[in-house]
């Protein structure tokens, strides 16, 4: 009896052993299998919040930079087509839009096969994440509210800070991990030397012609060789007397800290008025002097006759 006793007790501890064996090796692939998951999710979560600060910094911007310079090339066109937009930032928030302005369409907005549309720019955004195994949602809600919320502004005379709020959510593909981004600030900055100055397209005056704004190289003017060169090439030079390209873009002459101005080649416009020969002055009416070792239809205010190195007559 002692003897089957004994053969039960170490069944039983065998079959104890084997239990907890058992016990351990299923413990053990499941903790692999939690920890493999973890370390799966951690790599989406690396991999997604990697592509929503590409998307805030880059792809996003892009895709606004896009939009907002073609659109501030078709507001040009518009202009030498007619006159200054009343409000040129209602302007762009309407073509960028639609493509459309007053009721018809803004063809520099659509090139060839190209939409330069803030839906479709950001469209393109939609596609590359998707390649890059994400999904990004916004409703045509977001975009228009982010239209709404859209800025313009100088950043120095030669760049612009293009900024708009942007709601959307970003996911992977199986939608495991998931950023709900309620206000991002995109913002784009775009050069003012890719376009054409408004006085130059649009004033009668000055033979509404295009210009492209290029900023001089001289800081120096006190030869007057690479005075007459400033003038001949119509470089433009920051002076925060004279108006910006977005005060320029309205047609005003009010100064700004980020004022441009230029100087008229005394070769082709004959001045018989005699006045002063910078751009926004002439069409301002602004009376001019004589300068020193220019011909007599060239003149400039006594204020630019310092600021160029110049001498009065």
């Amino acid at each position: 009896m002692d003897f089957v006793n004994k053969k039960g007790i170490v069944f039983t501890f065998i079959v104890v052993i084997l239990l907890s064996i058992v016990i351990i090796i299923f413990l053990i692939n499941v903790n692999n299998r939690f920890q493999t998951k973890i370390q799966t999710v951690n790599v989406k979560v690396e991999t997604l919040n990697s592509f929503v600060k590409n998307l805030n910094s880059t792809y996003l911007p892009d895709a606004l930079g896009a939009s907002s310079n073609q659109a501030i090339i078709s507001l040009l066109d518009y202009e030498s087509n007619n006159s200054y937009a009343p409000d040129s930032l209602d302007y762009l928030k309407q073509v960028i839009s639609n493509g459309r302005y007053g009721g018809g369409i803004q063809e520099s907005m659509f090139q060839g096969s190209l939409d330069y549309t803030l839906n479709n720019t950001l469209n393109e955004i939609r596609l590359l994440a998707e390649q890059q195994g994400a999904t990004l949602e916004y409703t045509q809600e977001d975009v228009d509210n982010a239209i709404n919320s859209l800025t313009i502004s100088h950043e120095t005379p030669w760049t612009l800070k293009v900024s708009m709020n942007f709601k959307y959510r970003v996911s992977d593909i199986k939608n495991e991990v998931s950023w709900e981004i309620n206000n991002a600030n995109i913002y784009s900055t775009l050069n003012v030397e890719n376009y054409r100055d408004p006085f130059y397209l649009i004033e009668p005056e000055l033979g509404k012609f295009g210009v492209r704004i290029r900023k001089t190289p001289y800081g120096d003017f006190s030869d007057i060789n690479d005075f007459n060169d400033h003038i001949k090439k119509v470089y433009f030079r920051a002076n925060s007397n004279a108006p910006s390209f977005l005060v320029r873009l309205e047609g005003d002459f009010t100064p700004s800290s980020n004022g441009i101005e230029s100087i008229l080649d005394p070769n082709y416009y004959s001045n018989p008025s005699g006045l002063s020969s910078l751009d926004y002055q002439y069409l301002n009416g602004v009376v001019g002097s004589c300068v020193f070792g220019m011909p007599s239809n060239f003149k400039l205010d006594t204020q630019h006759i310092d600021y160029y190195d110049r001498t009065e007559c």
